[in-house]
């Protein structure tokens, strides 16, 4: 990397430089250096953007079960009541988050100054936290406009084979062999098949 770059010389491990110069301060003795100190606990603010993370997944796994329920292709095992559990379960769900993100925007007002970088970043946090719940929704609602088209073609083509198939029972019906039973039934059996009208 290049000397003078910043982002160069703040990923350098200087930690022997500082040594060598510390040892010329302190007159020849190795002075030694204090263990690096634990990070800081996470703040409130962080703890509570970690738990709505953590809640995307659980919304994200929502989305594909009910991905997976859409496309399904059965005649007789309808997943809609499965459909309308994952739905009520998402809505809750994303309910739930866009609390957890109101309460992180009163903590940053209650906890930061405005125009603070503390601030900014926050809000910063949690403009990404919404976007990514307005993602997940927006990607739910074009699932289930999905599920709606199916429906529609599901009802399309029932329509469409079922007349088709009524017609085509009236059609068979209607043969000279069913004819000829329905004569004998009402003439009696006398009448042979050769025997015309």
């Amino acid at each position: 990397g290049r000397r003078g770059s910043p982002a160069a010389s703040a990923s350098m491990d200087r930690t022997e430089e500082l040594r060598s110069v510390l040892k010329l301060f302190s007159e020849g003795k190795e002075v030694p250096l204090e263990a690096p100190a634990a990070p800081p606990p996470p703040t409130d603010f962080a703890a509570g953007a970690l738990a709505i993370e953590s809640r995307f997944s659980q919304t994200q796994r929502l989305i594909d079960r009910l991905e997976k329920l859409v496309d399904r292709r059965a005649l007789h095992n309808d997943p809609a009541a499965e459909i309308d559990e994952v739905s009520q379960m998402f809505s809750t769900d994303v309910t739930e988050v866009g609390d957890q993100i109101k309460l992180l925007v009163a903590w940053v007002s209650r906890n930061t100054t405005k125009r603070s970088q503390r601030a900014g970043h926050c809000e910063q946090v949690v403009q990404s936290l919404r976007g990514r719940a307005a993602a997940h929704t927006m990607r739910f609602q074009e699932t289930l406009k999905k599920r709606t088209e199916v429906l529609k073609n599901q009802n399309r083509r029932r329509k469409q084979f079922g007349a088709a198939s009524s017609r085509s029972a009236m059609v068979q019906l209607n043969t000279p062999l069913f004819q000829f039973e329905a004569k004998q039934q009402a003439g009696g059996a006398s009448a042979g098949p050769g025997s015309g009208p």
